[in-house]
């Protein structure tokens, strides 16, 4: 009689995620998208036109570094030759990869907190 019971609990669990799973599968793009932007929390990141304007100042860092001990703010590895960077107005630098995570959700140095367009302190 257990035996029973387990087997038809698992078959009712089984038929209940194929159910949901066909529903999920059914939902039409429109519905999901509305469903995302009703729980969307804009960045305060920069926008994607920022993002160009900072992407000028990449440069690749020569064979020979004459500033060996300088590292990254953001991932705190040391610069290595033959690498990509983005300079920022106030003078700081980061790598190319780690300025593409953090300016999603920043839009100051995280060295000295001015903006990274204009270099103008923040107040906030």
């Amino acid at each position: 009689m257990r035996v029973y019971s387990h087997l038809h609990y698992l078959h009712d669990a089984t038929r209940q995620v194929r159910r949901m799973t066909n529903e999920y599968e059914s939902t039409t793009r429109a519905e999901t998208t509305s469903l995302e932007d009703d729980f969307f929390v804009p960045t305060r990141g920069l926008s994607n036109e920022e993002i160009h304007i900072v992407r000028r100042s990449i440069t690749k860092l020569p064979v020979s570094i004459t500033e060996a001990n300088e590292r990254c703010n953001y991932c705190l590895s040391l610069y290595k030759p033959n690498k990509f960077i983005v300079s920022f107005t106030c003078g700081h630098n980061m790598h190319l990869k780690c300025f593409s995570k953090y300016a999603a959700g920043y839009r100051t140095c995280m060295q000295c907190r001015r903006h990274l367009i204009t270099g103008e302190e923040q107040t906030d």
